[in-house]
């Protein structure tokens, strides 16, 4: 009988943490938030529009990298890793993007903003209530 030595596939794999999931998916969000803000900044004609875009772009990203701080802590100040409820209905708070920025007003990327920005506000708070 011949000794084997065990492989990584050998190895049992743990259960993905569901907080790091949720971090990752926020990351990722915050992330096509500032490409969605950029791209309507490179396409729209109107100066005030696009300095209006490139703030909310740049805003995404400083989302990012404190969302990116809390991953590497593994963990969000006063909050549990424990979801009571782990089904988070993702689908709830997604916003249709508009990407034609040409015919996009002022009032319409502010309103567009401001949903996306109530979208994840929404989630954010939803996960912290669900937290145990």
């Amino acid at each position: 009988m011949t000794a084997t030595t065990p492989t990584q596939n050998d190895t049992p794999t743990s259960a993905p943490d569901p907080f790091e999931a949720i971090i990752l998916y926020a990351i990722n969000q915050e992330e096509t938030e500032h490409d969605f803000y950029q791209h309507l900044a490179s396409l729209t004609t109107s100066a005030d529009l696009a300095q209006m875009l490139r703030h909310h772009a740049q805003q995404e990203k400083e989302h990012v990298a404190k969302l990116q701080q809390v991953l590497s802590r593994h963990r969000v100040p006063g909050a549990s890793r424990t979801l009571a409820n782990p089904d988070l209905h993702i689908a709830d708070y997604v916003v249709p993007n508009q990407d034609d920025a040409t015919t996009l007003s002022y009032q319409d990327a502010l309103i567009l903003a401001i949903k996306m920005e109530q979208a994840n506000e929404n989630l954010y708070r939803d996960l912290a209530g669900m937290s145990t």
